[in-house]
């Protein structure tokens, strides 16, 4: 073999060899870079980013990073159209940057890889109450007590072929005295059995405007398992804020995932 063709082929297996080694070493970091991650908008209070397979809470002073990029957005879980989105004290809409878009209601805004499901349910009124009866008195409530909030909420949540009864009660913020006791629980019933998503039992308060009052925010599938989470949210009274959390049910108790 000539010296000029050998040198080529030991050039040639050189190059091969650093590339493969760029490509496992450099080369997946930059490919694991660029690729969009997963992230949740909740409102004006709640980023939540999904980094080495785990949910993590973002903090607003890096919201630049989430600025002027594409998202699919939900007003009170109806789909609303993939807009771009910028923040100054709220999230505002755009179709492009000299075009913005009005909305009305509670936004969630989905961004990433994973294809998202999200439900659009609706707030009913309880009634039959004994889940809600044997709540109470599992709490040494009386079962009579002045209630704030009342609802259930329907949803498949295992994929089972079974809806899932999701119950919300509270008595913060009633308008009516209600005693030094005051409570919030939101539980489903999954086979005659009581599992609580958010417990809360408070004596002998000053007030019942201190804490916050729990709902339902959002149900989506945020890991294409063909279940659901649950976005529960709690407000605080006036403009004092609203505290976000992201549940997985499993193994039969639901897991917090990520709160702000």
């Amino acid at each position: 073999m000539k010296k000029s063709n050998k040198s080529i082929i030991i050039f040639i297996v050189l190059l091969i060899v650093l590339s493969t080694i760029f490509m496992l070493t450099i080369g997946v970091k930059l490919i694991k870079d660029n690729k969009n991650k997963d992230v949740i908008i909740v409102g004006n209070e709640a980023i939540f980013e999904k980094q080495d397979n785990k949910w993590v809470n973002v903090s607003f002073a890096k919201i630049n990073n989430y600025n002027w990029k594409k998202y699919y957005t939900y007003i009170d879980n109806q789909y609303y159209g993939y807009y771009s989105l910028y923040n100054n004290e709220k999230w505002y809409l755009f179709k492009d940057k000299n075009q913005a878009v009005n909305y009305n209601g509670d936004l969630l805004a989905l961004n990433g890889e994973t294809r998202y499901k999200v439900v659009q349910f609706n707030l009913h009124d309880i009634e039959n109450k004994d889940y809600i009866t044997k709540v109470l008195n599992d709490n040494n409530i009386k079962d009579h007590s002045e209630l704030s909030s009342s609802s259930v909420v329907y949803v498949d949540i295992d994929n089972d072929g079974e809806k899932e009864p999701i119950y919300t009660i509270s008595n913060k913020f009633s308008m009516e005295d209600v005693g030094n006791t005051y409570f919030s629980f939101i539980f489903m019933v999954k086979n005659d059995k009581i599992i609580y998503l958010y417990k809360k039992l408070e004596k002998d308060l000053d007030s019942s405007y201190s804490g916050c009052k729990p709902y339902i925010n959002s149900i989506l599938d945020v890991d294409e398992d063909d279940q659901y989470e649950i976005i529960l949210s709690c407000g605080y009274y006036s403009n004092n804020g609203i505290r976000h959390s992201l549940y997985k049910f499993k193994e039969g108790v639901f897991k917090l995932l990520v709160s702000n």
